[in-house]
């Protein structure tokens, strides 16, 4: 290959049509007294051509984990506050059902006294006070049976999500079978007399009412 000063290619010719002609040299100036060339002799090995493209660098973008990282924070916290909340909830609500439960049992244990107060007593005046007495308490221990089951209410998650069910220890149907046996006729007659043989009916009445409210209670916490 060779090279020089002036260099020709068929590129070159091709470009050459659209510009400017060579000056000629000035007349009278002999072609000897005018710069020659130089050609050099280049051998084909020796020429190497590198080429290097250089690739744009895409600027930098805030990658997806630390995004997460930035948001995971915050939502860890307001998880952890509402977690702490609902377990605090469900603490006071349990312990107020362990307490209305507590009393229940209370109140039904110490009735039986006047209950056969009531049925076997030898005076009127104290059978009719205590049959008003009894039936007093009755009332009193149905009005906590239906306030527990108002505070018992509430949703259980099951293995299902969608699958919630309303749990609540309701007694309602044991609370009227024991006011049932209790005061069978003819407890509440003024007229009649002392009746023996009764205790063994309230004690088992009592004793069944007592164990449904155990059992409620235990379904409940399960």
């Amino acid at each position: 290959m060779k090279a020089g000063l002036s260099t020709t290619s068929t590129k070159g010719s091709d470009s050459s049509r659209n510009s400017t002609p060579p000056i000629s040299p000035p007349s009278g100036i002999p072609s000897s007294a005018l710069p020659q060339p130089i050609v050099i002799e280049v051998p084909k090995d020796a020429i190497k051509i590198r080429i290097q493209a250089d690739t744009p660098k895409a600027p930098d973008q805030p990658s997806s984990l630390q995004s997460l990282s930035d948001w995971a924070g915050p939502a860890v916290a307001i998880a952890a506050v509402f977690a702490v909340h609902r377990l605090t909830q469900i603490r006071d609500k349990e312990k107020a059902v362990f307490d209305l439960h507590k009393a229940i049992g209370e109140s039904t244990g110490s009735i039986k006294s006047v209950i056969m107060t009531a049925w076997e007593d030898e005076s009127s005046e104290k059978r009719v006070a205590a049959i008003q007495q009894a039936k007093w308490r009755l009332q009193q221990i149905g009005g906590l049976v239906e306030r527990l089951r108002r505070m018992s209410l509430r949703r259980r998650l099951r293995l299902a999500i969608f699958f919630c069910p309303i749990t609540m220890i309701k007694l309602t149907e044991e609370m009227g079978v024991l006011r049932d046996q209790i005061t069978v006729d003819p407890f509440d007659d003024p007229t009649r007399g002392p009746v023996q043989g009764k205790s063994e009916d309230v004690e088992q009445a009592i004793g069944s009412f007592l164990q449904s409210l155990d059992e409620a209670l235990l379904c409940w916490m399960d």
